[in-house]
């Protein structure tokens, strides 16, 4: 008689069944990898997020509403002074040097605007005044937003206000 090897029921052999269960996956561990596979994704999305983005919008925010009012004191003309008092955490409308009521930033709920958690000026805090012609004085007038290890800058220029 011949035995043919792998076939069910022969001595000294294991069955194509037995094989086939000796070979499989359980739940539970196809369970465990993907729970480390959800862990391990998690941790590459929080390192491989870009960092920066929340700065340039802040920064991008803050030089709109410079210009926002420069444009203010130009249609003003010499009868006010609009400016932005820039303090660490947050910004806001002056009108002739005092909060102004019943005026808003574009976008913003108020006159003020506070920056989100992270984000503050390290320089240039103090009063931007534009004149009737849109200039910030004689000096450029820079301002330096961080946020942790980055920073950026906006800058208004003398003379012709121009804000970058």
């Amino acid at each position: 008689m011949c035995y043919l090897p792998g076939v069910p029921g022969r001595p000294g052999r294991r069955g194509t069944a037995e094989r086939r269960r000796a070979r499989a996956v359980t739940l539970v561990e196809v369970v465990a990898i993907l729970a480390v596979l959800a862990i391990l994704g998690a941790v590459a999305t929080r390192a491989l997020r870009p960092t920066g983005v929340t700065l340039t919008a802040q920064r991008g925010l803050l030089a709109s509403h410079l210009r926002y009012v420069q444009a203010m004191a130009m249609a003003a003309g010499a009868a006010h002074d609009w400016g932005v008092q820039i303090q660490t955490d947050r910004y806001g409308l002056r009108l002739d040097g005092a909060l102004p009521t019943g005026v808003s930033l574009p976008g913003a709920a108020g006159a003020e605007r506070v920056f989100p958690a992270g984000v503050s000026v390290s320089s240039g805090s103090g009063l931007v005044v534009f004149d009737a012609w849109g200039s910030p004085g004689a000096s450029d007038v820079t301002i330096t937003l961080t946020d942790g290890g980055s920073s950026q800058t906006v800058v208004v220029t003398a003379v012709t206000g121009f804000v970058r």
